[in-house]
């Protein structure tokens, strides 16, 4: 049984964010982690045949009963299941212990500055200038 994702402990209770390996599920998902199950309990939930069919081939050869499931209630309310495979490790945070980051950066015109400014935003970051 897979016990974390790119070194975050699936542990109940922390709140999480990430993407999937899936062919047409592009989005990011948020939420917190309720329980860790296997298929049986995450069949209760969604229809996971359906959504393992749509992973990569390297994923989908995997058998759906075999694979290890976290339960997150995501943002909506929701509660669904992700099998761990499904999961981009590389890209999956725990985001309920953040904190402040103080960057100075020297040297910038107010061009690069924007695109600084946008580029760090679009990785989901607060910016704020001072």
């Amino acid at each position: 049984m897979i016990t974390a994702l790119n070194n975050v402990q699936l542990n109940i209770n922390i709140e999480v964010k990430f993407t999937l390996k899936s062919l047409v599920d592009k989005q990011v998902w948020r939420g917190r982690i309720i329980g860790v199950c296997g298929f049986d309990v995450a069949m209760q939930y969604n229809d996971v045949v359906a959504t393992h069919n749509n992973m990569p081939a390297a994923v989908a050869k995997q058998e759906p009963v075999s694979l290890t499931y976290i339960l997150v209630k995501c943002t909506d309310g929701q509660i669904r299941p992700f099998a761990t495979a499904w999961i981009n490790e590389s890209e999956f945070e725990r985001t309920d212990n953040v904190t402040d980051v103080t960057v100075i950066i020297h040297n910038v015109t107010d061009t690069s500055k924007a695109k600084i400014l946008t580029e760090i935003r679009d990785l989901g970051f607060e910016v704020t200038v001072v």
